[in-house]
């Protein structure tokens, strides 16, 4: 990766803290990611940032120290001094070029501890700020659709497989089909911009999930299902074909210490594979590390009643199976959703006091014209892994893959999400996405749970195959990418919703909107994977930018999005 050391200088920064206990310092090694890619401008800040702003915040938002720093030729470092003491601070800067009113480049670091009488030594990358970093891939990085990110501990993101070989089989029809590079895996560090190659899976898989555990013995990032091969199609109808006898029934175990997959000592053991393939599945920790993982197809229009029957059954994944290798719960197929979900959306609900996690499952079915159920964690797994309860939504259409986002919670404690995008069900007919989106709002009763929805409009989105990413304080949502209809040309605009508007009657017209004019415009693409990092950021990669450049690996491989919008409170 190209990166550019700042030239900052030895600036003592009178920092005035108020803790009680005493100061220390923080020295910064900033670097800036400079890649190139189609579309989007690279270089390094050196020579056009004029001034830094520094901020020191406590997780809660309250600040305790700032300054800003003007740049001088010949500066090597930043320092910080007389910071309070204290742990999980976080440390904010934010770039000026000369005479500008608006910062244009942004760094965070999280979790910084400053001691006493000490000083604490940090890197920190610089992303543009209200547009997106385009970043240089690392050798053997090739261009991946559908491929797996998840966020591990310490911030750093494991990204796996993919399809990275695609192959013309028709007038306007595209097989993608994984090769010995779709086994591949990477990490990004977001601390020094860095993506590294860490090894290889198993078994190569696209279409794929994963989750990421914090166990006694060592963090792991479980990764479950994918399939081989996939159909794609631009001929105007829907474009996803997905064969059965393609799909994968395994799962991969990566250390995060070792950095390495972990080899399952018999594959064919019992409870060491799902009970069915499963493409796109639906992965959802719980409370006790166990995974609850379910649905994942077949999902073609022509697929039966009878087919997805399968699919009704769920399964759990617990690390503590077979002597602590891990492995699936035998159930006897007695954990059972109330209709398959193909290509569901979903997303937690809460964590009971109990030490209980539920989730909302949403749509991805042909059967049901209503596809909401409420997941609830049982308190005895091994004897009822637990239930899954139907609930009747009334105006909220069947949904293929849309997007569920949980936000704020309401003003009564009501649980809310927003479900957006994805194509339509009506009946046996799969169209494609519309400009509604719906404000699904659960009731805290805990007998209860009534869900209703409330329809919103606007034409961001209309979109399938998108991401849709929740801001660290659930304030705001951002829409990235996507396909507006049946053709594989992504051309759906970035797109925010803000909560704060929607909640105020006199700004409810506003809470969707796009990305500023004159702000750098994210390389539209469905496919993609995007992750929220620790300073608030999101990292993309892979997808689709059109079909007639389906494997061109310029078309915007990995990027940095840093929000034009900033907060200092970073405590959810």
């Amino acid at each position: 990766m190209k990166k550019s050391f700042f030239a900052f200088g030895v600036v003592a920064l009178l920092l005035v803290g108020c803790a009680d206990e005493g100061q220390g310092d923080i020295g910064v090694v900033a670097t800036a990611l400079t890649g190139n890619c189609s579309g989007l401008p690279g270089g390094s800040p050196l020579g056009s940032i004029d001034r830094i702003e520094v901020t020191v915040n406590e997780r809660s938002g309250k600040e305790l120290a700032s300054s800003t720093v003007s740049l001088a030729a010949g500066e090597a470092e930043l320092a910080l001094k007389s910071v309070p003491v204290g742990s999980d601070n976080i440390i904010t800067l934010l770039g000026y070029a000369k005479d500008a009113n608006n910062p244009s480049w942004f760094g965070r670091r999280r979790d910084v501890s400053v001691l006493q009488d000490r000083t604490t030594e940090i890197s920190l990358v610089l992303t543009r700020l209200g547009g997106f970093t385009c970043l240089t891939p690392p050798d053997g990085f090739k261009h991946r659709i559908f491929p797996s990110t998840v966020a591990m501990g310490g911030g750093k993101i494991l990204i796996t497989g993919g399809f990275t070989g695609a192959s013309s089989s028709g007038d306007k029809v595209w097989k993608l089909t994984t090769g010995e590079a779709s086994k591949d895996a990477f990490i990004y560090d977001p601390a020094t911009g860095k993506i590294t190659k860490v090894g290889s899976m198993q078994h190569a898989r696209g279409g794929h999930t994963g989750v990421h555990l914090a166990l006694p013995e060592g963090d792991k990032v479980v990764l479950f299902g994918g399939a081989t091969e996939l159909e794609m199609s631009d001929n105007g109808s829907y474009p996803f074909k997905f064969d059965a006898s393609k799909g994968i029934d395994t799962y991969e175990v990566f250390d995060v210490a070792t950095e390495k997959f972990e080899t399952i000592s018999d594959p064919n053991k019992p409870g060491k594979k799902m009970s069915l393939p499963r493409i796109f599945p639906i992965a959802a920790k719980l409370l006790d590390n166990t995974v609850l993982v379910s649905g994942g197809g077949p999902w073609e229009t022509t697929a039966t009643q009878t087919q997805n029957q399968a699919y009704i059954a769920a399964e759990i994944w617990t690390p503590n199976a077979d002597d602590g290798e891990g492995g699936f719960l035998a159930f006897a197929g007695n954990l059972r959703m109330n209709t398959a979900h193909a290509g569901a959306g979903v997303a937690k609900l809460e964590d009971t006091f109990q030490g209980l996690s539920r989730y909302i499952v949403i749509g991805g079915t042909t059967i049901s014209k209503n596809a909401v159920e409420i997941f609830t964690q049982s308190s005895d797994p091994e004897a009822v892994p637990g239930v899954f309860e139907p609930r009747e939504v009334k105006g909220l259409a069947n949904l293929y893959f849309p997007s569920v986002s949980k936000l704020r919670d309401a003003k009564d404690g009501s649980r809310r999400f927003l479900v957006a995008g994805g194509s339509i069900i009506d009946g046996k007919k799969i169209l494609p996405p519309s400009d509604k989106a719906w404000i699904l709002t659960v009731s805290i009763d805990d007998k209860i749970k009534r869900v209703s929805a409330e329809v919103i409009e606007h034409p961001c989105f209309n979109r399938f195959m998108h991401t849709a990413s929740v801001s660290l304080d659930g304030d705001t949502v951002t829409f990235l990418g996507g396909f507006r209809g049946f053709g594989l040309t992504s051309e759906a605009p970035t797109c925010f919703f803000d909560v704060d508007k929607f909640d105020d009657p006199d700004q409810a017209s506003q809470a969707v909107f796009a990305l500023a004019d004159g702000q750098e415009q994210f390389l539209s693409r469905g496919g993609h994977a995007a992750e929220r990092l620790f300073d608030d950021t999101l990292l993309l990669v892979g997808g689709i930018f059109d079909s007639q450049t389906i494997s061109d690996p310029s078309n915007g491989l990995l990027e940095i999005y840093a929000s034009p919008v900033i907060k200092t409170n970073l405590a959810q």
